[in-house]
């Protein structure tokens, strides 16, 4: 999608993570989208945000996002109690989403450990084995409720996503 087709004021619900994986994206389950869900909602909330706080996305993309989810539960928070994790499977869920809304790319599959990058993403109709049209993503987290997420074009290439 076009960075000019994007409005302030739009909203993102956690939700929708559940119906792109269900049919669009190759590179993550059903129940791996939930987990992350539960996840973003559990990390945002423990930062005393709630359900619609706006957040801005700046760099290539510039739009303001208010984000959608249910509330979490007391259970949810015991099950998500670990802080690292609660904020990588967080950030993946948001950059997921953010991903896919911003440039129509898809997550193609986890990357194995080591490689210093966390995803292969690429456009929707690309298979994992095509890498011309792969990048790599990566989360950066940190505690108090930041977390950075981005892409790194495969080698060589710039100018991208066309």
């Amino acid at each position: 999608m076009a960075q000019d087709a994007l409005n302030s004021g739009q909203s993102m619900d956690l939700m929708e993570l559940h119906q792109i994986v269900s049919s669009e994206i190759p590179g993550i389950t059903f129940h791996a989208a939930g987990c992350m869900r539960e996840a973003a909602g559990v990390c945002i909330e423990e930062q005393g945000h709630r359900t619609g706080v706006r957040f801005f996305v700046n760099g290539d993309f510039s739009i303001a996002l208010s984000l959608i989810w249910d509330a979490t539960t007391d259970q949810m928070r015991r099950c998500w109690a670990d802080s690292e994790e609660v904020t990588e499977q967080g950030a993946c869920g948001i950059a997921v989403l953010l991903i896919e809304r911003l440039t129509g790319w898809k997550v193609l599959e986890r990357s194995r450990r080591g490689t210093g990058f966390d995803d292969w993403v690429g456009r929707r109709g690309s298979e994992a084995t095509d890498l011309v049209d792969q990048a790599q993503m990566d989360r950066v987290c940190r505690q108090h409720g930041t977390a950075a997420e981005f892409l790194q074009p495969p080698s060589g290439r710039s100018g991208w996503p066309p």
